[in-house]
């Protein structure tokens, strides 16, 4: 199996994004790049957990941040600035964990097509 990328002739692979809030499509390549799942792959779940996992790491590096900040001024700004970032990324991580209880519960898995 071959991962398809934009090798054909006009430059466009095997999938396009219709980008909503700007009423675009995207055909991705350089910074515009992008990796489709879909969740009757058998790799999706795995994928999305692991997504899932590094948001929460980088949740927990801000945590800790806040908290030295905390440590060496009670009212710190920075530390408000660490926590909200923090809980902005721990609701991210949890709607990603959704997703991948969406994909664990596809019940016929295949191969990427």
């Amino acid at each position: 199996m071959k991962l398809d990328r934009n090798i054909n002739p006009d430059g466009k692979g095997k999938y396009a994004l219709i980008n909503l809030r700007k009423n675009i499509v995207e055909w991705g390549g350089g910074d515009g790049q992008f990796f489709v799942i879909k969740y009757k792959d058998i790799f999706a779940a795995p994928a999305l957990k692991a997504y899932a996992n590094a948001v929460f790491k980088a949740v927990l590096e801000k945590r800790r941040i806040a908290d030295r900040y905390r440590k060496r001024n009670k009212t710190s700004e920075m530390a408000k600035t660490f926590d909200l970032a923090a809980d902005e990324l721990e609701e991210y991580g949890n709607e990603i964990m959704n997703e991948y209880r969406a994909a664990l519960a596809i019940k016929t898995k295949h191969t990427p097509d």
